[in-house]
């Protein structure tokens, strides 16, 4: 089309936080997420006649929720299109999903499957090879060593196959860097020996720098230089290295598993399915003839799940349940997924948004709901952002949040040749972690009052930095490099921080007249405590009181198993490095070798009572009638409740709808645009 995208001509983007996008605009890219925030003010996609969803088998949540929402606009479109594509898809199953229905009784398939094409793509044969090792699981992840496996069949390549780039699939940063080091470490040695072909060792995941990841594009001799790229799944579908010729499979990656009864997340080393496996062998042939050394065997292939496990089956699905109450759908149990979650996931979800006041007692979503939906954020966040408005703490509650919505701002320490020690402890702990957090202490950047606020301090300190060196890119990486931080990180929490900012500026008096109060504000308090009170208001559900053991926290809502609910502070917390406070709130529990809390922050005892009360006890029977549905004939008979930590809330009726003051958010908003005119 001979033009630029995102400019003012045909083609467009629009991703999470920034649109390039104008009236001349006839092709849009987009993600996923974006276009399902785009379906709750269109939920037909009038502006849309075509839509095409690309690398459909990756099988993200916002992926999964798009499947049911385009069936139904096809429904009520008829000239609506829609194109689904991959490489490994099981393409009979989503031609009966999008097929229509056939009106003959005398059909075995109700449905007429909708048309399949089959486009040959240009790939080269790949010679497929298994170890004779199984891939055996533990409690805890793979017993097998197969990052020493992958070390030394990469090496064995390098030294016997024909040039061509080598890429080595592991599951994590601290694999990937162990890996690099023990490939570079033997190349050395065995350079010293011989005059054979260069081997530049490249490390590829999500968290690197941006500099780091253009490494592996660079072109080099190819009969003279040998790159090992070792990486994360990110290198089965999202990009293409030219020029790799041999694959390193290890058969496992890292997956995020969310537990709806403990709400608790946990990421755990799982097997990959086939189709990742193929994915993985696949780009061995995308420019010449080349071959994949799996490092399992032919039965621990075979056992392997058909297709990876879609993320709507294992994540908190508050968000999207919030989606599709906006949108109108009111039974989001019997919504179409092409994959169904797991009830508990749904009522866990529906539990979450009425607590927080999303949803009213009927299942309707409330104005505080739209409020909250106006933020691409999870609710917790949204729930958060919006009482900022009422405690006068908004400008500096984008800060906080666009930190939490960005990737993580510390560099990871690099763990080469250290044997961790016999004790339990979070895979991301390094030895050098205090020191550096005790610098940021003594610089003023760590607050004591948890990582929210520290987030602030260090994005406050990055700007000014900023203004002081009047954005000289390099003169803040050095800033950025002296004190572990990542560049990419606070830049890009800065433009979430404008966009969130935007965002404020565009609610109607009528948006926010929607919303009442029901107590008076503090806004004498002091600016943190502001914004302590205003996160409680989003996470009073993630609460933990210290136990006698002052690193040692029990959590107040929990599901009745006390004596599993003991959590400590993630080593990268500031909290492990402040005096414990009696109670705090987290922004998720994170399971390694235990549990622990990530984004903690130190709350006054009176705010939990105020934002948890008459809210956390809600029967199973109300949760089925928040989706208009009567609970299992067993459940409802026995009465079953969500289980509250009674010892440490008061005894509530039934629950009421949060709400929040008229003039007060009116207020909040005059004195953010007057902030913004003098900025």
């Amino acid at each position: 089309m001979n033009t630029r995208v995102g400019g003012d001509g045909l083609v467009g983007y629009s991703i999470r936080f920034e649109s390039r996008c104008s009236e001349d605009t006839k092709l849009k890219f987009l993600t996923d997420g974006v276009l399902v925030r785009e379906c709750l003010s269109d939920p037909l996609l009038k502006k849309y006649s075509v839509v095409m969803l690309d690398e459909a088998h990756e099988r993200s949540i916002h992926t999964d929720l798009l499947f049911g929402l385009l069936q139904q606009v096809m429904k009520r479109r008829p000239e609506f299109r829609v194109l689904i594509t991959s490489a490994t898809l099981d393409a009979e199953r989503f031609a009966e999903f999008f097929g229509e229905p056939v009106e003959k009784k005398s059909k075995k398939h109700k449905i007429k499957p909708c048309p399949i094409v089959k486009i040959p793509g240009r790939v080269f044969p790949v010679d497929i090879f298994h170890s004779k090792q199984r891939q055996i699981m533990g409690h805890r992840g793979p017993l097998s060593t197969y990052v020493r496996s992958a070390v030394e069949t990469t090496m064995q390549v390098h030294n016997s196959e024909d040039p061509g780039h080598i890429l080595v699939f592991l599951t994590g940063q601290r694999e990937i860097e162990d890996a690099c080091a023990q490939i570079r470490a033997l190349y050395r040695e065995q350079e010293k020996r011989s005059d054979g072909m260069e081997l530049r060792v490249l490390p590829l995941y999500g968290a690197l720098q941006g500099p780091r990841q253009h490494e592996i594009f660079d072109a080099v001799p190819v009969n003279r230089v040998r790159k090992v790229i070792v990486a994360t799944n990110i290198a089965e579908t999202s990009l293409t290295i030219d020029g790799v010729r041999y694959v390193v499979d290890c058969g496992f990656t890292k997956q995020k598993v969310y537990n709806p009864v403990q709400q608790m997340e946990s990421l755990v080393v799982v097997p990959i399915s086939k189709v990742s496996a193929q994915q993985r062998a696949g780009r061995a042939g995308r420019t010449a003839p080349g071959k994949c050394y799996r490092l399992y065997n032919k039965t621990s292939y075979e056992e392997m799940a058909q297709e990876t496990v879609p993320e709507i089956q294992r994540t908190n699905l508050a968000n999207t349940v919030l989606y599709l109450k906006l949108i109108g759908i009111q039974d989001v149990i019997g919504f179409p997924y092409l994959d169904p979650p797991d009830e508990d996931s749904l009522l866990d979800a529906l539990k979450q948004l009425y607590v927080l006041g999303a949803l009213d007692v009927t299942g309707e979503a409330t104005a505080l709901g739209k409020l909250m939906a106006a933020f691409p954020l999870e609710p917790k966040l949204s729930r958060a952002l919006v009482e900022s408005l009422l405690l006068n703490c908004s400008h500096e509650m984008t800060q906080v949040v666009a930190m939490l919505s960005a990737e993580n701002v510390f560099v990871e320490a690099h763990y080469r040749n250290k044997k961790r020690k016999n004790r339990e402890e979070s895979d991301d702990e390094g030895e050098d972690w205090e020191q550096r957090m005790l610098a940021l202490k003594e610089d003023g950047l760590l607050h004591e009052d948890g990582d929210q606020l520290t987030y602030k301090l260090l994005l406050q300190a990055f700007e000014s930095k900023s203004r002081q060196v009047q954005g000289h890119r390099r003169d803040l990486e050095h800033w950025c490099e002296d004190r572990h931080l990542r560049f990419r990180a606070l830049t890009m929490a800065g433009s979430i921080v404008k966009q969130l900012r935007d965002i404020i500026e565009t609610l109607s008096r009528r948006d926010l007249d929607a919303v009442k109060e029901e107590k008076d504000s503090k806004r004498d308090a002091w600016l943190d405590d502001r914004l302590r009170q205003a996160l409680c208001a989003g996470f009073f559900m993630n609460a933990a009181r210290r136990c006698t053991m002052e690193t040692v926290y029990r959590l107040m809502y929990d599901d009745g198993k006390k004596a599993a609910q003991l959590v400590q502070f993630h080593p990268l917390s500031a909290m492990s490095y402040c005096a414990p406070p009696e109670f705090c709130v987290y922004q998720e529990l994170v399971v390694t070798s235990k549990p622990f809390m990530r984004g903690a922050l130190a709350v006054e005892r009176h705010w939990l009572d105020h934002y948890s009360k008459d809210k956390l006890n809600i029967s199973v029977a109300q949760l089925y009638a928040l989706c208009g549905r009567k609970p299992p004939v067993d459940e409802k008979d026995q009465g079953k409740q969500s289980r509250v930590d009674t010892s440490e809330v008061n005894s509530a009726e039934t629950p009421k709808p949060v709400t929040v003051s008229v003039d007060a958010v009116a207020a909040a908003r005059a004195r953010f645009l007057a902030r913004k005119k003098r900025s």
